[in-house]
């Protein structure tokens, strides 16, 4: 004779209740990271539209040094 486990509703309730609050848990992780992912490429171009006009200011000085 086997020994099969037996189902038993409360397990399957506990399971259940789990399964569930780990999907909520990583939805919420999914949109912090989303969340953080859109404040890091805002912070990006920031930078890079800061470097863009650092660069334009150095290229200047330097063409107005030429002259």
């Amino acid at each position: 004779m086997e020994n099969e486990p037996e189902e038993h509703p409360a397990v399957e309730l506990i399971v259940d209740r789990l399964t569930r609050q780990m999907q909520r848990q990583t939805q919420a992780i999914e949109r912090a990271l989303g969340e953080v992912r859109d404040m890091l490429l805002k912070r990006v171009h920031e930078v890079e539209a800061i470097v863009d006009l650092i660069a334009r200011e150095l290229a200047r000085r330097a063409k107005d040094e030429k002259e």
